[in-house]
Order: structure tokens, then sequence, then C-alpha cells
């Protein structure tokens, strides 16, 4: 069985502050179903009570599109290699934008299997 060849794979970022008020746990997600249309490579999404500023933000989402590796689309023995390797680029790139709006956070990723 072989995945839809759409070029480009949707992973959500999800950050959560943690009780250290710079300690960010994220979490993320491979997309089922969204289609990776050509827009921004990288998208925020934030939500925030009424007057609270972005440093006391303690959620935030990003959504970041990533070339698949070739490996992704005929289900090879190195499909997993693929994945891990398209996650990793995703958290990688959901980084560098986070690190624009938190710059002294510590971002903690759960080991990537």
């Amino acid at each position: 069985m072989a995945i839809e060849k759409q070029s480009r794979q949707v992973f959500r970022v999800e950050y959560i502050r943690q009780r250290e008020k710079n300690q960010w746990k994220a979490r993320t997600t491979e997309e089922q179903g969204l289609k990776a249309i050509d827009t921004e490579d990288v998208m925020v999404s934030v939500a925030r009570f009424e007057g609270q500023t972005e440093a006391e933000e303690d959620h935030l989402t990003i959504h970041v599109f990533v070339e698949r590796d070739p490996r992704y689309f005929d289900m090879s023995p190195e499909l997993e290699e693929a994945r891990i390797a398209m996650l990793e680029k995703a958290n990688q790139r959901a980084d560098q934008k986070f690190l624009k709006r938190h710059p002294n956070a510590k971002i903690k990723h759960p080991e990537i299997k």
C-alpha cells in the first residue's frame, strides 16, 4: 500500500510552558488529512486570555510543512527512518520560529522513536 504522493507533510508542534518560567515541553504529531497547500512553510497559532501579553503565553502551536522523504511513499524498509528524519526537521523548523517569540526558552522534546 503506497501513501498518497503529496509532496509535503504537515506536522503540529505544541509547546506548553512548564512551572519553570522558561521551560517548555514540546509535543509533535503528524497531521493526517490536511493538505499541504502552497502557503507559508510555518504557521503559528496562539490563544491568550484578554490582557495577556506574549511573554505570558503558556501554550503555542506551530504547524510545519516538511518535504516528504521519497522513502515515505513506497512503504520501504526505511519508512521509519524517513518518518523520524521528517519529524526531526519539523521540530528544528518549529523551534526556530518558537525561539523568535521566546528567545530565552528551553525546549524539551520527548525522545523520537
